[in-house]
């Protein structure tokens, strides 16, 4: 028979389960203010907290200092929601799509931490002023990858093979 994560006494009737713990409903207490907690609830430090009291004790993004409502991201001990993050990173000038690199995710309600590495197939390629997926650096004319090639980048930071890139000058 399990037993209240909190009491320690069996559970023989309704239970709330969160994160793999059992508690009896009664015993879901804020851990600040010591109410019963009914409806949402969240963990903090593993503890349950009343919304009232998440939204004072929880993580602040720290760009809009808002307490995130849903998916958060902490790089380098700062917290991000999903939104300011998002808006926030570099974007591949040739797919358009956001190159994140390692970083955490938090599940909210629960405080439960993962990893997430969000790359696409390998890392990213960095030059100055633009990141790209390495996938995405490519000629622009002959889709040859120029990772770890000669190439030349134009003002709109395209990427091209040195004899396409000759080829394109004369164009223009």
């Amino acid at each position: 028979m399990e037993k209240c994560s909190i009491c320690k006494l069996p559970i023989t009737a309704d239970a709330v389960v969160s994160d793999g713990k059992v508690f009896h409903p009664e015993c879901m207490k804020c851990c600040v203010c010591g109410d019963t907690i009914r409806g949402q609830y969240f963990f903090h430090q593993g503890e349950p907290i009343c919304e009232m009291h998440h939204k004072i004790y929880a993580d602040k993004c720290s760009v809009c200092g808002e307490v995130p409502s849903g998916r958060y991201y902490s790089i380098d001990e700062e917290v991000f929601c999903e939104e300011c993050h998002l808006g926030q990173s570099e974007k591949c000038p040739r797919c358009k799509e956001v190159v994140l690199e390692k970083m955490v995710k938090y599940d909210t309600q629960h405080y439960r931490k993962q990893w997430i590495i969000f790359l696409k197939l390998d890392s990213s390629f960095r030059i100055t002023g633009a990141t790209f997926h390495s996938a995405c650096f490519t000629c622009v004319v002959c889709k040859r990858n120029m990772a770890h090639s000669q190439f030349v980048a134009d003002d709109k930071m395209q990427i091209f093979c040195p004899d396409d890139y000759n080829r394109y000058k004369t164009f223009i």
